[in-house]
């Protein structure tokens, strides 16, 4: 009888424990739960979470929303492994972002770009690419562009922070791995193929591999990204809503390239270049947030 009560005890302990999950979870997600932006009308839900897409003429960009979250940023180096400081430290501060934002699903293409701009400043010509040769008074002006025809001032490059928060996804799910189904990269069997046949290496149309569980395309691989982050060496302590703005007049590039290593094709790797340069790897995506958050690393 008295297992029979103790067997009883404990079904009624994990019922209540899976409902205090359950009830825990959905309130997370409500609260996590976006409203839509002005110009998207509403947002939409699908198995990588909340989306709205961007019309304008004969261009749609698709922007994901990332909620707030945490993760530790690795600083990675072109060999894949964290940087150290002069005496031997590793710098891999805790990052904290406090608000969620919307982010585009793929970078900007060269059709979206020309479209907004009426320029085609791309090596490696094709609609659907992403547009390259651009630095960032070129990102910056086509931000503009885009917040007065949207009459909305809240379009702009994502900080570094943000970025890599959106390349890791989702918390524990997404495998910090460059691999061939998630990114286009340089493999020394590409490089024999390419040697053999005569290939010239070239960007890849947009959204080729599979997304992250973001539901993001290309974070790793293709064209390097311009974050809104001025470069500095990281410190290590925690962080809230980073951003570096300072004199050094370089900025943050993030997520490899397809003419790279795959040691390059990682969210922790970070590199970055004159603000001015506007090189043929390198492209952009972008952000769309109520209020953006300013604090200094």
């Amino acid at each position: 009888m008295n297992s029979f009560k103790y067997i009883a005890l404990i079904t009624v302990v994990c019922i209540f424990t899976l409902s205090m999950i359950i009830k825990s979870e959905n309130k997370k997600d409500s609260l996590e739960s976006p409203k839509g932006p002005i110009w998207a009308g509403k947002c939409s839900k699908d198995k990588f979470g909340f989306y709205a897409n961007l019309n304008y003429e004969t261009c749609s960009i698709k922007f994901r929303y990332i909620p707030s979250g945490n993760f530790i940023m690795t600083n990675l180096n072109e060999k894949g492994v964290i940087r150290k400081s002069q005496d031997g430290k590793e710098f891999t501060p805790k990052v904290t972002i406090s608000k969620g934002f919307w982010i585009s699903e793929s970078e900007i293409t060269q059709k979206t770009y020309k479209l907004i701009t009426g320029e085609s400043p791309s090596t490696f010509k094709g609609e659907l690419k992403p547009v390259e040769g651009v630095n960032i008074k070129d990102c910056m002006s086509f931000l503009k562009k885009i917040n007065v025809l949207l009459k909305d001032q809240g379009f702009n490059l994502p900080t570094e922070a943000q970025w890599e928060l959106a390349a890791r996804g989702p918390k524990n799910k997404y495998k910090d791995l460059p691999t061939k189904e998630v990114a286009w990269f340089r493999s020394m069997d590409d490089l024999k193929r390419r040697f053999r046949n005569r290939i010239k290496e070239s960007t890849k149309v947009v959204k080729g591999k599979i997304p992250n569980n973001f539901g993001l395309y290309d974070m790793l691989g293709n064209v390097g990204e311009w974050c809104i982050d001025n470069h500095q060496e990281l410190k290590n302590k925690e962080l809230k809503d980073p951003l570096v703005k300072n004199s050094s007049g370089k900025n943050v590039i993030k997520g490899g390239r397809f003419n790279g290593s795959g040691n390059y094709c990682k969210p922790g790797y970070r590199t970055y270049c004159s603000a001015n340069w506007g090189g043929r790897y390198v492209g952009f995506r972008i952000i769309w947030q109520k209020k953006n958050i300013v604090t200094e690393k």
